[in-house]
């Protein structure tokens, strides 16, 4: 009797159940969880490397904005014009309000600037 001649529960019994399928399911059901477990772990891997990238475009980003708004404004405390005008006596506060007040509130948005002497303290207030 050949195993074509056999019945299908002879031929596919318990033996060859246990010593076929099982381990082919059991193995395919490993290759399964580590795929997963894997892509899970580069996933996540990538994500905390591009956090990471971003955090530091903004730190740089962030970084370049304020060196060009500190260099901006320095420009404005070094101008000649301002210095000469804030030496005198009496100062054309009107004078500093037009060439310098409206000047920040245009590049930099500022409602109201404070001047400081010499010594810190307040010396004039410029309003946009």
């Amino acid at each position: 009797m050949t195993s074509r001649d056999r019945p299908t529960s002879a031929r596919f019994g318990p033996r060859f159940i246990a010593a076929v399928v099982a381990p082919v399911l059991l193995l395919a059901l490993g290759l399964t969880v580590f795929a997963v477990s894997a892509l899970r772990s580069a996933a996540e891997q990538a994500d905390r490397v591009s956090v990471e990238r971003q955090a530091r475009e903004v730190r740089l980003a962030v970084d370049a904005a304020l060196d060009e708004l500190a260099q901006s404004q320095a420009g404005v405390a070094i101008w000649t014009p301002l210095a000469l005008e804030l030496r005198k006596p009496a100062p054309d506060w009107t004078w500093v309000d037009e060439n310098v007040g409206v000047w920040l509130n245009y590049v930099f948005s500022h409602d109201a600037d404070a001047i400081l002497g010499g010594d810190g303290r307040p010396a004039g207030l410029s309003h946009a």
